[in-house]
């Protein structure tokens, strides 16, 4: 869905006033995870940033960080 470049911009204030530093790092797969999870949340909100809430950004912040993959020990190596 295309959204107004104006409430992209205002959505992404919000997620750098809510997570901060924390988007640093994010593997390919959480980044995908975070992308789906915040269009599905701007879509609820009918395209309008100024009404999502910062318990909506951590919400999809948690579900990507489920998402992280640890190797089976037996694979790690010192």
């Amino acid at each position: 869905m295309e959204y107004d470049p104006i409430q992209l911009e205002i959505l992404m204030k919000k997620l750098a006033f809510t997570l901060g530093n924390r988007l640093q790092g994010l593997t390919k797969q959480q980044d995908n995870i975070m992308e789906n999870r915040l269009d599905s949340i701007l879509a609820r909100h009918h395209g309008q940033a100024q009404s999502i809430t910062s318990d909506e950004i951590e919400g999809a912040y948690e579900i990507a960080m489920l998402h992280i993959y640890i190797p089976p020990l037996d694979s790690v190596t010192y």
